[in-house]
């Protein structure tokens, strides 16, 4: 089922306090699982250590909405000098795919159960991620739920400053969604930061989306289904995916890099040239 099929749902809206879930408190998948209302209180403690978080060094990608972790799974086994961290509010979703990092006691990825807004205002250093993935956020259908889409109009101009803040120098905010208008205003926002900069649409996705598998890219769950092929009931072929990635840029120097060490070896392309992370000027479109 891709997210055009997925039905309308009154779940927490985004920002919201997560619900504590039955199934958090089973198995113990520590560390690759932790709920965010476990973790220490950050007014009193500060943001999270990364190196308290991941045994290896290494730049830190952020899978926002992460599901059941297919993304990170794939990316941290393809990538193993990459740390992946994953958020999601579903507790079932995320324990599933902590689980397949259990089994294969992954060293570089991590998965935290609670709410993206407020992970990345509470919990994140600012400055400190190559890399931000939103990848099919949820299009909230109803036009009354709208406001609950993280880069709507309601909320999106709070959560992009949000992460632009996680962003380090040359970082950068990967977004795909099949919801062509959700895109369009998506793009909109992020086209008018000052702080960013569009590259070219780094896949074509849905053509392309064997040819990743292949080389070694990790695949959402919607794009696997339209991977296996035709042969598989919900098989897709009317579903155009959407993609782009935009860089956080620097207007004092343009042509400044991250240092080598602190680059992320990112899957879609090579690093471009930038400087400073930050939000969004105040005032600005975004």
């Amino acid at each position: 089922m891709t997210e055009a099929d997925s039905p309308d749902h009154d779940g927490p809206e985004p920002g919201s306090e997560e619900p504590v879930r039955d199934d958090a408190v089973r198995e113990d998948l520590t560390p690759w699982f932790r709920p965010l209302f476990e973790l220490s209180d950050p007014k009193e403690h500060g943001p999270l250590d990364w190196a308290a978080v991941f045994p290896q060094a290494g730049p830190v990608e952020l899978d926002v909405g992460s599901g059941r972790g297919r993304f990170t799974n794939e990316g941290a086994a393809a990538r193993p000098g990459v740390n992946f961290c994953g958020i999601e509010h579903d507790f079932t979703a995320a324990r599933r795919g902590a689980k397949r990092l259990k089994r294969d006691r992954s060293p570089n990825a991590r998965v935290f159960g609670g709410d993206a807004v407020r992970f990345l205002r509470e919990f994140v250093p600012a400055g400190s991620v190559a890399a931000v993935h939103v990848l099919y956020p949820d299009p909230w259908w109803k036009r009354r739920h709208r406001k609950r889409r993280l880069l709507g109009e309601a909320l999106g101009p709070e959560f992009l400053d949000l992460i632009l803040n996680a962003l380090a120098p040359d970082g950068r905010l990967h977004v795909r969604t099949d919801v062509g208008e959700y895109f369009e205003g998506i793009a909109a926002l992020l086209d008018d930061c000052p702080r960013l900069v569009r590259r070219e649409n780094p896949l074509d996705e849905t053509a392309a989306a064997i040819e990743r598998q292949a080389s070694g890219v990790p695949l959402t769950n919607y794009e696997r289904k339209a991977v296996v092929g035709p042969d598989r009931p919900d098989f897709r072929t009317d579903a155009t995916v959407h993609a782009a990635v935009w860089t956080v840029i620097s207007a004092g120097e343009p042509g400044a890099q991250a240092p080598a060490g602190e680059r992320s070896e990112s899957v879609l392309s090579p690093p471009s040239a930038a400087s400073t992370a930050g939000a969004c000027a105040p005032g600005s479109p975004a």
